[in-house]
């Protein structure tokens, strides 16, 4: 049952994350979108490559065994990594006949096993289907280079329900290079895989569908680790859940005004016109559907001017979230039809417009022949800006919290509320919600913690040639947790909002909002008014689960 009213533009956004498992989603390089990819991530979700996806591929694995064949020196695959990019890995002529690919299936496993080092929990199911799926669709860009049995057996474990196992630590997001060593062992028959409910050996579960393992060469390995794919599929996640849970703060907020007596003002749209930053007036709109019938519309006495700031001004760290959610849902989208790989790859590059064009350094990247194009090295796999948006999201949701956790000490204090402290039963020696407050505020001791940007925390590696990252993986980690946090702390600004509205009910203030009688009834089926001392973690736990029903 639908809980409230769902703001108008968040429902456009609301929209690419409520999907089903799909029938089928068609893969062609171009125009996939964020729904698409949470499709693909879901249990029984089945993808197909097209055939001009697939074209694409091949033209651009063509390029990449031109460009060796024609002496190129191309990193990761004619030369080494890192510091070894001066030292040639494959024979000077640069042709793949039957020895020098081996010799490169040689050195293409080597890499893939000495990357083959992240550690800690496996990364969930849904994240590493995701990050298969958006990849095989950046490889069908034509912008990377890979065999085309690289994509065409990822699709063959999407559906047939096989989904590498993948450690999540290891990631400094200037590519996932360590986690994603995973997804090419996997493939190569050689790490475990979730199948059919357990965990057993990648070539187990190939063998029982049939399929054979891959032997990567040339730029193989290199396109299936290096980039940000695991990294950017939980972000899409962790994006889906941070509109999730603003979606379900505008009851919880109407509900506070209410205990509080609170002042409608701040809320109107002809306050806000004065100042119409993005999102404030919808989710003002928003909180103000929840009070449809309420008494704050009728005057009263009582009611004073102005509230303190977390009650009058709610509105405004809610819009900033759903703001930055947007700017990240534009970045995400843009990176999941492109490439992020090092080295880059360019099919028909005399098409692409190119700074001096005619200069011998220019002219040196490009093949000639028959196959036009080029491999060139690039820093596409930078994450930056994408760390950076989610690093803004997460200040604004630490904003969210924070101001949660002072509606539940403001409501405790008569001095706002007018209400016994604490929300204690009147007359009687019981301690109320005194000692619940210090829940909420160490709660939000670890959400400021883990809002915090991690973004510039790096040093240098690989022999001082990877000297920075955007730790946008750490990033999603963090605010994985400070999203359980903050669904608790909403919980606790519940259970004071529930009780202090059955206070004022009893005094005669008894028309609530259509809305947030409805919350209201939902709490009190499963938690009771507090009249008597009692323990209360199973309440605040119900009131977690009551807070992440909340949704559309």
């Amino acid at each position: 049952m639908k809980k409230f009213t769902l703001l108008p533009v968040a429902a456009a956004l609301v929209a690419c994350f409520s999907v089903q498992a799909a029938d089928s989603v068609v893969i062609s390089g171009k125009g996939m979108s964020i729904s698409d990819v949470v499709a693909a991530g879901q249990p029984g979700a089945t993808v197909s490559l097209s055939n001009a996806g697939l074209e694409r591929i091949e033209q651009s694995n063509q390029v990449v065994l031109t460009a060796a064949a024609q002496r190129h020196k191309i990193y990761g695959i004619t030369v080494g990594l890192g510091p070894n990019h001066k030292r040639r890995m494959i024979d000077e002529d640069g042709r793949f006949d039957e020895s020098t690919r081996q010799r490169s299936v040689a050195f293409n496993k080597a890499l893939v096993y000495a990357h083959n080092a992240s550690v800690g929990e496996p990364m969930d199911q849904d994240v590493v289907r995701m990050a298969m799926a958006l990849r095989v669709n950046q490889y069908a860009s034509g912008k990377i280079g890979v065999d085309a049995d690289i994509p065409k057996l990822f699709v063959e474990f999407l559906n047939r329900g096989i989904t590498p196992v993948v450690p999540i630590e290891g990631s400094v997001s200037t590519a996932d290079i360590l986690p994603g060593a995973y997804l090419v062992l996997a493939i190569m028959g050689e790490s475990d895989v979730y199948y059919k409910g357990k965990v057993v050996p990648a070539l187990e579960a190939m063998r029982a569908e049939g399929l054979k393992p891959v032997e990567p060469f040339g730029k193989d390995a290199l396109s299936t680790f290096c980039n940000n794919a695991l990294s950017v599929a939980y972000s899409i996640k962790i994006a889906d859940r941070t509109r999730t849970t603003l979606d379900a703060t505008a009851g919880v907020v109407a509900m506070s005004l209410e205990a509080i007596n609170g002042n409608v003002s701040p809320y109107l749209q002809h306050t806000l016109d004065n100042r119409p930053m993005p999102y404030v007036k919808q989710v003002a709109a928003d909180i103000t559907g929840q009070l449809d019938g309420s008494y704050l519309w009728d005057v009263n006495a009582d009611r004073t001017v102005q509230d303190a700031l977390v009650f009058r001004g709610a509105h405004w760290p809610i819009a900033a979230a759903y703001h930055e959610l947007e700017g990240l849902d534009a970045l995400l989208a843009l990176h999941i039809n492109n490439s992020d790989d090092n080295p880059t790859v360019i099919i028909d590059v005399n098409d692409v417009k190119v700074q001096n064009p005619e200069s011998s350094q220019v002219r040196s990247y490009i093949t000639t022949g028959d196959v036009t194009g080029a491999v060139q090295s690039s820093s596409n796999f930078e994450a930056t800006q994408i760390s950076i948006r989610l690093s803004g999201g997460a200040l604004a949701m630490g904003h969210v919290a924070r101001d949660s956790v002072y509606r539940t000490l403001n409501m405790a204090d008569p001095n706002f509320t007018k209400l016994p402290a604490f929300l204690n039963e009147p007359d009687t020696v019981f301690h109320g919600f005194m000692a619940l407050q210090k829940l909420p505020v160490s709660l939000f001791m670890q959400v400021k913690n883990n809002v915090m940007p991690v973004s510039l925390d790096s040093l240098p590696m690989a022999g001082g040639y990877d000297n920075t990252g955007s730790n946008m993986m750490f990033a999603n980690q963090r605010m994985d947790k400070a999203l359980d946090d903050i669904e608790q702390i909403f919980g606790v600004e519940m259970m004071m909002g529930a009780q202090a509205v059955d206070m004022r009910i009893r005094a005669g203030n008894d028309k609530m909002g259509a809305g947030t009688s409805k919350l209201h009834q939902q709490i009190r089926q499963q938690v009771a008014y507090l009249d008597k001392d009692r323990p209360l973690a199973d309440d605040v736990v119900a009131l977690k689960g009551i807070f992440q029903t909340l949704k559309f």
